[in-house]
């Protein structure tokens, strides 16, 4: 998917959709208009450690629509309900009511513009900036294996 030249006796490990970790040495993509070309090309004896970091928050849209739905019945009901009622009970309803929408309301916004869950792995390199490798989903089975791929090869060049 990526263009990698490698060198002699170097074979790539672990293939991400913006990096790559080979034997010798750890190509990042991070330019988003310029995929071809990497934007860090690190020897893996340069990286000291990595860390994993999970982020982002699941969707909440289904909640905040059935209780968008729940507080506007609650409305119609207490529409209906006009004179019928103690003003108590009006009362309750109305709060109960309002409290559903603005959850709803406020599950549903948080749920568009919300960080979609992913797994970061920062590669800390000597003498630069951290190198991050994201992956889709908390806890990704991907990064997992990227970090176990580099743990080795890490292992194997010491």
């Amino acid at each position: 998917m990526l263009n990698v030249s490698l060198e002699s006796g170097e074979e790539v490990l672990y293939e991400a959709d913006r990096a790559v970790l080979t034997n010798k040495r750890l190509l990042a993509y991070l330019d988003k208009n310029s995929k071809n070309l990497p934007t860090d090309d690190v020897p893996l004896t340069d990286i000291a450690s990595f860390k994993k970091l999970s982020g982002g928050q699941e969707s909440r849209m289904k909640q905040g629509v059935i209780s968008l739905i729940i507080g506007l019945v609650l409305t119609l009901v207490q529409f209906v309900l006009i004179g019928k009622v103690s003003y108590t009970v009006d009362g309750i309803i109305f709060m109960v009511s309002t409290l559903f929408i603005l959850g709803g309301v406020y599950f549903s916004l948080n749920s568009l513009i919300r960080i979609r869950p992913n797994t970061t792995v920062l590669f800390s390199v000597v003498g630069s900036r951290d190198i991050p490798v994201r992956f889709p989903g908390k806890d990704s089975p991907s990064a997992n294996e990227m970090t176990r791929l580099f743990a080795r090869a890490k292992r194997g060049i010491s």
